[in-house]
């Protein structure tokens, strides 16, 4: 029963980055293991040059770093195969998996009871300077089953492939997603536990702030939409039972902005196209600013994949791409470009492969080398501009994939200037006696930033607002509050527009007072979104009704009516895209106009463009109006 075992021979530390290679190669050629080298074979390279001839493949292709070969090891029971029936199945393996592609060094070891052969490979093939891909499950569907065959042709005993456990191993991408956010849960629990007066009000702020907490699991917790909870105390001591109620008193700590200020990025002269890019990265802005408010840690996967949305941005710029259809054509050229580059490759790729086939000698490699010096600079150069092409595109598929109005969501108040503070929430079950912790709004540089697409909300008329809603509440008790549809309460508490969801909790959190109902903050949080929900449904029924006489008024049908008059009765919120497509649905429905998805989005947009123009003019007036009055 032969068994397959891979083996990954990755770069070296020292200056030689295939070190491992190297000795790996050199040591399965022991002349006292394979009968002064009787058992030992190669494909496409010499046996005693095989190091050289594979590393002169690496560095045509420019891929010299990381993974240098692959090590498979072909291990038969005691006494069951030959060393010629061990180095006819090694042999055929290599020929069949690896074929043309790959050079490839074979040997059989008869040092111990086992007979047991030894493939190596170059990571790189020499026909199409690709590497060698070993996804997972390679060795239960093609490796394993390969071996079986040739032992099967042979007389020999297998093991099926389907007897091996399958590996529960996270793929490499989404393991490096969840190292990334347990930095950031780390961070925040740290900026978190200095404000806390308790492990209550620790709970408190990092549920506020979108984590959940795993039941019956001390200080386990994870990100909103993932499946693997992260327990504190082993991502830092200071969240140990026996230490965290001592570092809850250490003081006050910064919070930590994933998202750069973007102050920093030039804005002048933007096309609605490229401010669409810009107004995202404003708004996740907002949003690490605002977290408590909109629970930020249910955006982590965006605020961690900022660093592209900023590449992306300044790609656009850079470039002066100003709508789709430039970043097409740029595309389309590009790619052109990149077909010619990676044609002339392949000529020369061919020509090399042929010539390295043709060494059957220790000076037909060298005569190989010296031919090979003279089209290296060519290639070189090939490989570069189609690096910096392929890294283009990539960036070009990025932008017409990008939603332009993702991680808006429940941010209705807008500022004028992006902060480098954090707006902490009142802890609405701290004891009042003895000295509270600070949870006022951290004092830190505040660095302006004008925004682009952002409305400009007054705060006192917000507050104003809210206090008369609050007011409007009438008594209720919770059981017939209980028993409301979600329409029904958000009309019972009187809502005429969309509230920020930092609103709608607190507006929860006083009619459960008044109703002398007891709720943690679960409840709390639950009832909050119930709310929200029937806002939402109440406000665009109201707003329906409203915008249909405004269409009466003005007295034409919906279809005459000019994108600035639409613009004028939507009101859409540059902020929630959600909100604006909903409302738009119910008009049109309402209305009775029919529309195809194409024309339905076509008039979408250009509602929503004609009101970011709209809104910019204004934004431009009251700055005219403070510059007039600072004179």
């Amino acid at each position: 029963m032969a068994i397959t075992k891979i083996l990954n021979i990755n770069e070296a530390d020292d200056r030689n980055p295939g070190a491992h290679l190297e000795h790996a190669i050199t040591y399965i050629q022991n002349p006292d293991k394979t009968n002064e080298k009787v058992l030992v074979g190669s494909i496409n390279c010499l046996p005693d040059t095989a190091f050289s001839q594979m590393m002169d493949t690496k560095q045509m292709f420019g891929k010299m770093g990381k993974r240098q070969g692959y090590h498979l090891v072909i291990s038969f029971p005691p006494g069951e195969a030959t060393p010629e029936q061990a180095m006819e199945v090694t042999r055929r393996f290599a020929e069949e998996h690896l074929g043309e592609n790959y050079e490839v060094v074979y040997a059989v070891h008869t040092d111990k009871e086992h007979c047991h052969g030894h493939i190596i490979w170059n990571s790189v093939s020499l026909t199409t300077g690709y590497k060698y891909d070993s996804p997972k499950g390679n060795w239960k569907r093609v490796l394993q089953p390969l071996t079986n065959r040739l032992c099967k042709e042979l007389g020999l005993s297998i093991m099926p492939a389907e007897y091996a456990k399958e590996p529960k191993n996270l793929s490499r991408k989404e393991w490096e997603l969840e190292q990334k956010l347990r930095e950031m849960i780390l961070e925040d629990a740290v900026f978190c536990m200095r404000y806390a007066g308790s492990v209550e009000h620790f709970e408190f702020l990092m549920k506020r702030a979108g984590y959940e907490f795993k039941r019956g699991a001390y200080m386990s917790v994870k990100v909103t939409g993932r499946k693997w909870y992260h327990q504190l105390d082993e991502l830092d001591e200071r969240f140990s039972e026996e230490k965290f109620k001592y570092y809850l008193d250490t003081g006050i700590g910064m919070p930590k902005f994933y998202v750069k200020n973007p102050y920093v990025l030039h804005r002048s002269g933007l096309s609605p196209y490229q401010k669409r890019f810009y107004g995202k990265i404003y708004r996740l802005r907002m949003v690490e600013q605002k977290r408590f408010t909109v629970g930020s840690a249910q955006f982590a996967k965006e605020l961690q994949r900022f660093h592209q949305l900023q590449a992306e941005y300044l790609f656009l710029v850079d470039n002066n791409i100003k709508s789709i259809e430039e970043l097409i054509l740029y595309k389309v050229k590009n790619e052109m470009r990149r077909d010619d580059i990676h044609a002339r490759q392949q000529e020369l790729y061919s020509k090399n492969s042929v010539q390295k086939r043709a060494c059957k000698t220790v000076e037909d490699i060298r005569e190989y080398q010296i031919w090979h010096m003279d089209i290296q600079d060519e290639l070189d150069e090939l490989k570069q501009e189609k690096k910096q092409i392929k890294d283009n595109l990539k960036i070009v598929d990025e932008c017409l994939k990008e939603k332009l109005y993702t991680a808006s969501f429940d941010i209705t108040d807008m500022e004028e200037y992006v902060k480098t503070t954090v707006e902490l929430p009142e802890y609405p079950y701290a004891k009042k006696e003895g000295p509270e912790k600070q949870t006022e709004v951290i004092k830190a540089v505040e660095i302006p930033v004008l925004s682009v697409e952002e409305a400009i909300v007054d705060k006192t008329a917000l507050k104003e607002e809210t206090t008369q809603e609050e007011k409007s509440v009438e008594k209720l008790t919770y059981e017939v509050y209980r028993q409301m549809s979600p329409e029904e309460k958000a009309e019972t508490v009187g809502f005429v527009s969309m509230r920020s969801f930092e609103t709608v909790k607190s507006i929860v959190e006083i009619l459960f007072y008044d109703m002398e109902h007891n709720a943690d903050v679960n409840e709390v949080m639950n009832e909050a979104k119930i709310l929200y929900e029937g806002m939402e449904k109440h406000v665009i029924k109201l707003c329906v009704d409203e915008i249909l006489e405004g269409i009466e008024k003005i007295g034409f049908p919906y279809q005459c009516l000019t994108n600035k008059e639409k613009a004028e009765l939507f009101r859409f919120q540059l902020e929630d895209n959600g909100y604006n497509l909903k409302l738009y649905s119910a008009v049109l429905k309402a209305a009775g106009v029919h529309y195809s998805m194409d024309e339905s989005y076509e008039d979408y947009q250009k509602i929503y463009d004609k009101t970011v123009e709209m809104q910019m003019e204004k934004e431009i007036e009251v700055r005219e109006d403070k510059r007039r009055m600072a004179r």
